[in-house]
């Protein structure tokens, strides 16, 4: 017998959006920033084109020493995971001389 669980209970299921997990970044409480920056850090390789309006965010938290370091350390490892996807999408350039 099979049974289901509820939505974002497993890392398995799959999100359809981070607009709720991106929305939580501006909520003062550091909680609810953490718990969104662990959710962000989970979808962020497939997500990461709706993560990228959201990399102001993730550098004014990356950048504030009054948060723990587990936080600003997630909220740069989301920020890098977006640069990195973006630049799978252009094409390789050659400088020349």
């Amino acid at each position: 017998m099979s049974t289901t669980s509820p939505i974002g209970s497993s890392s398995s299921d799959v999100v359809a959006t981070a607009s709720g997990w991106i929305a939580l970044l501006q909520e003062p409480d550091p909680t609810l920033k953490s718990h969104a920056l662990k959710k962000l850090l989970e979808c962020v390789d497939t997500l990461w084109h709706e993560v990228a309006e959201s990399l102001p965010d993730l550098e004014t938290i990356s950048e504030d020493f009054d948060l723990p370091l587990p936080m600003r350390q997630r909220a740069a490892a989301v920020a890098s995971r977006v640069f990195f996807s973006f630049r799978g999408t252009i094409p390789s350039t050659t400088f020349g001389t």
